[in-house]
């Protein structure tokens, strides 16, 4: 068995450096024909890959390793522009177009090139008219998945926000999950790319918390849904800080704001004081709410006695938390 795995693997391994060479040839071309990239994406003209996986995952392994990989990605995703321009979703280009058109917006989604394929993707959505299937999905959740990955600003709030609070949409077959992976994927502007929406991730968690409540594992999954968003955009110091003042600002059920990291360790007693601030007062500053978060554990802190084995609990909670702040609170304004 595992000398027939090898010998699959080098077969593989030869495969994508034959692709490679192709498409290197076909992206070195200054008269490059876009036919040559459609018969491609339905399957034409590639190396012997057989029918496991589809053309445009082919197409990814073609791109050059390390250095070279982001300028051939840039090249790639401008022709790939070029085609979407000239609305494959109405003139249906290909022998078999419903597989052109899922591969060619499947290969949209693993470019993420969004300053290149953003404008003609949105085309493709605001026309309306994309319809077929490709081995039973639909060609609009394909390209769903393409305009998630290709955000240049908050142009498709509207679309994830609609998702986030119906469970639907009108043209796109996305859900909630959908709307939140919009939301995650959405840069608050085209001058702050790179930053996660804050503000609509807040409102996105919200609604997601509703969806979950009567779930039996619903701080799990929530828990789940927050660190993907944290991942997402990591180095970013603030995070604690930015979900409580979410939580207070967009009204979360208690259980919501208790599953945010920050509050992790804390005791019941403590994060639900701090719930009813933050619910009572949903417009106070981000800095405001790092100071409710010490205030409240030092004050129960010290309404314990000395022999409670709560206190050390609590008193690690505090440094902990006090040591996530601090950074935080440093980006925000200084907590007081």
């Amino acid at each position: 068995m595992k000398g027939v795995m090898a010998m699959y693997e080098i077969m593989e391994d030869k495969i994508t450096l034959r692709m490679r060479k192709m498409l290197g040839e076909w992206l070195a071309r200054e008269d490059w024909q876009p036919r040559q990239l459609i018969d491609w994406l339905q399957g034409y003209d590639l190396p012997p890959v057989g029918h496991g996986e589809e053309p445009y995952l082919w197409l990814l392994r073609g791109l050059p390793p390390a250095d070279e990989r982001y300028e051939a990605e840039i090249k790639l995703a401008s022709r790939v522009a070029r085609i979407l321009e000239d609305k494959p979703d109405e003139k249906r280009p290909g022998t078999r177009p419903d597989e052109v058109l899922y591969n060619l917006f499947m290969l949209c989604a693993g470019l993420n090139c969004a300053d290149q394929l953003a404008r003609p993707l949105y085309g493709v959505f605001k026309r309306g008219v994309l319809k077929g299937e490709w081995l039973g999905v639909d060609l609009r959740y394909a390209l769903q998945t393409a305009l998630i990955l290709n955000q240049v600003d908050d142009r498709l709030y509207p679309v994830w926000k609609t998702m986030l609070e119906t469970g639907r949409h009108d043209f796109l077959p996305g859900d909630e999950n959908d709307g939140l992976e919009g939301v995650r994927f959405m840069p608050p502007s085209s001058e702050k790319r790179g930053e996660p929406a804050i503000e609509a991730i807040g409102m996105a968690l919200k609604a997601m918390a509703i969806h979950l409540d009567q779930d039996e594992e619903h701080r799990t999954e929530f828990r789940s849904l927050i660190n993907k968003i944290v991942e997402t955009y990591p180095g970013r110091p603030t995070w604690d800080i930015d979900l409580l003042y979410q939580a207070g600002k967009n009204q979360w059920l208690d259980w919501a704001m208790q599953s945010i990291p920050g509050m992790q360790g804390i005791p019941t007693e403590c994060t639900v004081a701090i719930c009813k601030i933050l619910r009572r007062n949903p417009n106070i500053s981000p800095r405001a709410v790092g100071g409710i978060l010490v205030h409240e554990l030092t004050r129960i802190e010290k309404e314990l006695q000395n022999d409670d084995p709560k206190k050390e609990e609590l008193r690690k909670a505090h440094c902990k938390s006090l040591k996530n702040l601090a950074v935080g609170a440093s980006c925000h304004g200084s907590v007081r």
